[in-house]
């Protein structure tokens, strides 16, 4: 009982604790303390940050901007470059204002600088100086001023060359090898330059008193001594292959080495016949299967390998390397054995790196089917045992002892009737297979009646053959035409000459004889297709003839032909005026020729054109002038002109 009476309290203080947590919160007595403080300027607001420490709400206050500034004051006295000047800035903003307190100075006076050495002068560089107004510190011009401050030049102590060597002086006496001499260096502290005085140019200067105690003595010790060499040689260096040789003398005096009896270097000595690798020769650039090498010979006497071109051989290319070994040679491709194909490996010539050569390997010989009985013998297998690859899976039929070759599809329903070349297509009735007639059943034999119905190509007629229609057999897959519709040829045109005497049929290009080896008298007709007599072809046209020329008539160069009419050949004997018809002239020259062509009217003279041409051989063409009666011709070299009159 007393456990249920506390559970119940237990219960009731969490439902009051609910009710009073759901209750309006209590508001918070607010405790602010400044947290954060911007001051306030002369020239901006400041602002100060509040929190309560109750509950951490906060708020922010203005505080005023300063009354005025605080400045303190910077004075700059006038110059000649600016007026003197008050700078006040307050401490607090850093706000400025700026007053004249004095005027500016008159402009730099040249007489109130000073000169400032901006770099000394040296004894072999100018130095440099700068006039500056003592006010202002700028640069002045005056007349005169050379900013230049020109080098000193070299001072040496001369006057006593024997003993002041303390003073930079240094005496050299004469040797074998070279004249002695003073060395007079720069008193210039820091230069450090010498000067030389030679054994004559002491002379002189002590000749002439500018050496107050010139020594004679001094002169003689600077005399150019001469070597004192041994009879016999001291030493001697024998040449080399690349190197003279010499004797060497060397003198008691000074111990120079003098190098005589210089001898000529030996020269390489090479190896060429039954040369050995290494010893001999060097590779210097292997060959490969793609490039050929080079080899060097080696100097028997220094070893230094040879670098005349003589000396220097190509390697010819050498073979493919392809060998069985993945160490060796990059392997390509590889397979295990199939039923079909055998094991193989495929290797890369490893002879060249850019070599794509390749080599097949094969191992053993191929597996071979393993056939596995599949299935039954039924009308489906047509009586043979099915068969399955255990390893590739290829399906055969086999005709074994299992067969029974009585057991094939049984006749059904016609599934394609038979054509003109195919046997009929059955559905088995069995088991539904649909099969190609048997041989032996006549009700499946192909009924070889053709239908000619389906147009196949249209030829047009021709100048030369008649037209047709190619019809196709629409009965089966026969692949038969046959030629039907048959329309007669069309007869040629001929209305144009060709440069060489063709004339040609406008419609099919075809060329009827030459004219310029026949003749035709006219009347009747020309056989055009086999030009046989009598005519086996039936091409005709009617052609009322045209002229031969008897032959070519000659043209002298730079003078004029006058032609009126055409002569026929000997065999025919006659003379026919170019106005007949239509006419045409072949100009024949051995070289490039420039013909002039004058054409005259028949009826009354009068000149009808001019032509100018130039070539080899050209044709004039007279077609296009209505009557001929005269054409003039001049060559500018000697040539040959065939005259033809053409009828229809």
């Amino acid at each position: 009982m007393k456990k249920k009476l506390l559970v119940l309290l237990a219960i009731l203080a969490m439902v009051m604790c609910v009710f009073i947590a759901c209750g309006e919160e209590e508001e918070c007595a607010h405790q602010f303390k400044v947290t954060k403080t911007v001051a306030a300027t002369c020239g901006k607001e400041g602002q100060r940050t509040l929190t309560c420490s109750l509950c951490s709400e906060t708020k922010t206050e203005t505080i005023a901007k300063l009354t005025k500034h605080n400045y303190k004051s910077t004075e700059t006295p006038a110059t000649c470059q600016a007026p003197g000047m008050s700078v006040a800035e307050c401490t607090v903003c850093g706000h400025k204002t700026e007053t004249v307190i004095s005027q500016q100075l008159p402009k730099c006076d040249p007489t109130n600088c000073e000169v400032i050495i901006e770099k000394a002068a040296n004894c072999t560089e100018d130095g440099i100086q700068r006039n500056v107004c003592k006010t202002c510190g700028k640069d002045v011009f005056s007349y005169g001023f050379e900013p230049k401050i020109p080098k000193l030049g070299h001072t040496y102590e001369r006057d006593n060359l024997q003993s002041n060597e303390s003073k930079g002086i240094t005496f050299y006496i004469g040797t074998c090898e070279a004249e002695g001499r003073y060395e007079l260096e720069c008193k210039e502290e820091g230069c450090g330059h010498k000067r030389t005085v030679t054994r004559d140019e002491y002379k002189e200067l002590g000749e002439a008193n500018l050496i107050p105690s010139y020594d004679v003595t001094k002169y003689d010790d600077m005399e150019l001594k001469q070597h004192k060499f041994p009879l016999e040689r001291n030493d001697s260096t024998e040449p080399t292959c690349t190197e003279s040789g010499y004797d060497i003398y060397i003198c008691e005096a000074c111990g120079y080495e003098d190098k005589r009896a210089v001898y000529d270097p030996n020269g390489h000595f090479y190896v060429t016949k039954d040369a050995q690798l290494d010893v001999h020769y060097k590779i210097t650039l292997a060959p490969t299967c793609q490039n050929p090498g080079t080899m060097a010979y080696i100097c028997t006497v220094c070893g230094e390998v040879a670098t005349e071109a003589d000396f220097i051989k190509t390697v010819p290319i050498i073979d493919h390397n392809i060998v069985d070994d993945e160490n060796v040679c990059e392997l390509f491709a590889s397979a295990d054995a199939t039923c079909t194909e055998a094991a193989y490996k495929i290797f890369i010539c490893s002879a060249d790196p850019f070599c794509t050569e390749k080599k097949t390997f094969t191992y053993g010989d191929p597996l071979g089917h393993d056939p596995q009985r599949n299935g039954e013998v039924n009308c489906s297998t047509e009586g043979l045992t099915p068969y399955k690859c255990s390893r590739c899976g290829e399906e055969t039929l086999v005709n074994d002892e299992f067969s029974n070759l009585d057991i094939r599809h049984t006749y059904g329903s016609v599934k394609i009737a038979a054509t003109c070349v195919d046997r009929a297509i059955f559905n088995c009735s069995i088991c539904g297979k649909d099969y190609k007639s048997y041989d032996d059943d006549a009700s499946g034999d192909p009924h070889g009646n053709h239908v000619y119905d389906v147009v196949n190509e249209v030829v047009p007629e021709s100048c030369s053959a008649e037209g047709y229609t190619i019809y196709g057999c629409s009965a089966g897959n026969c692949g038969l035409t046959q030629n039907r519709d048959y329309v007669a040829r069309i007869n040629h045109t001929f209305n144009g000459v060709t440069e060489d005497g063709k004339i040609i049929c406008a419609v099919c290009s075809f060329s009827y004889r030459d004219v310029t080896t026949e003749i035709t008298t006219g009347g009747g007709t020309l056989c055009l297709g086999c030009e046989k007599t009598p005519c086996e072809c039936g091409l005709k046209v009617e052609w009322n003839g045209y002229v031969s020329p008897k032959g070519p008539t000659e043209i002298k160069a730079n003078e004029e032909l006058v032609k009126n009419s055409v002569e026929w050949t000997e065999v025919e004997q006659k003379t026919i005026d170019l106005a007949i018809g239509k006419g045409m002239i072949i100009l024949n020259g051995q070289d490039a020729t420039t013909y002039t062509v004058k054409v005259y009217d028949k009826a009354d003279g009068e000149l009808l054109a001019t032509i100018e041409v130039s070539g080899a051989i050209v044709l004039i063409d007279l077609y296009k002038y209505e009557a001929v009666g005269q054409v003039a011709i001049t060559a500018s070299t000697d040539a040959e002109a065939y005259f033809y009159s053409i009828v229809k």
